[in-house]
């Protein structure tokens, strides 16, 4: 029996015993591995629990929930930070709604703030070649070097950028809340637009195959051929697709996360 299923065996034995005590009463098992030590420490003569059965409830008490021991408070962001990531060297690079992206060192020292966004960062990622690409609700996304100096700035999506990739080729790949998506060179120059989906573009992947993959708000994966022609279109479910993951152990499966369901297709290019 595993601990967390002895514990609910104990907590419904405590319950029909002492009338105060519930499942209600034991939510979660951090805590409930403290409440019911305690219980059996205070009651253990009324309700002759042998000292096997202690040591199982005695077991449980390590649960108990103790902070991990802080290292650094990367502290500078003057907004709510939307997410951040490790580079290959060991720095971090986080970006905020305060429309910054920040540099730190492997310890959390400050290095640079990347500043020329207007609105909210939603995104980054680091290139191959080291520089990095953020995106934003203003629209556009940028280049950086990995130091932070701004290179480019990519301009045409006419909605806030929802999210980019870097193809194999270098190339990149970004979709946005305006229905489309838009291929740029690898210094950021626009190379093709593709369109077909009716509303805002959820992500996109790069296929094994080098077809690219697509799917939106209106509930349909789109497949292009790696300069941008449409090849397939699929409506898969009848709620928005949120993710989808190329399967590796068989060619051509995706798994298709929408609504409350996971769906396995086959799709052919």
């Amino acid at each position: 029996m595993q601990l967390d299923e002895e514990l609910r065996v104990w907590a419904s034995a405590l319950a029909e015993a002492l009338p105060l005590v519930s499942q209600q009463a034991l939510p979660r098992r951090d805590e409930a591995g403290i409440v019911l030590a305690g219980l059996i420490a205070d009651f253990s003569s009324d309700l002759n629990i042998n000292e096997s059965s202690k040591r199982i409830i005695t077991a449980v008490r390590p649960l108990r929930h103790r902070p991990p021991p802080l290292l650094a408070v990367l502290e500078g962001h003057s907004g709510e930070v939307k997410g951040a990531l490790e580079l290959r060297d060991g720095r971090l690079l986080s970006w905020s709604d305060d429309h910054t992206l920040r540099l730190w060192s492997a310890d959390g020292t400050l290095l640079a703030v990347l500043e020329a966004h207007s609105a909210s960062v939603r995104g980054a990622l680091e290139l191959r070649d080291g520089r990095l690409l953020s995106w934003s609700i203003d629209d556009t996304l940028r280049l950086w070097s990995a130091e932070g100096t701004p290179l480019a700035v990519l301009e045409a999506h006419s909605y806030s950028v929802r999210g980019a990739l870097e193809l194999r080729d270098g190339r990149l790949l970004s979709w946005s809340a305006n229905d489309t998506l838009r291929l740029w060179s690898t210094d950021g120059a626009p190379l093709a637009v593709l369109k077909g989906h009716s509303l805002g573009v959820n992500g996109a992947l790069e296929l094994r195959d080098g077809h690219l993959l697509s799917w939106s708000a209106n509930d349909t994966l789109r497949l292009w051929s790696t300069d941008a022609i449409p090849r397939a279109v699929w409506a898969v479910s009848n709620y928005e697709i949120r993710s989808v993951i190329e399967l590796t152990t068989y060619p051509n499966r995706l798994l298709v996360l929408s609504g409350r369901h996971i769906y396995q297709v086959k799709i052919s290019s």
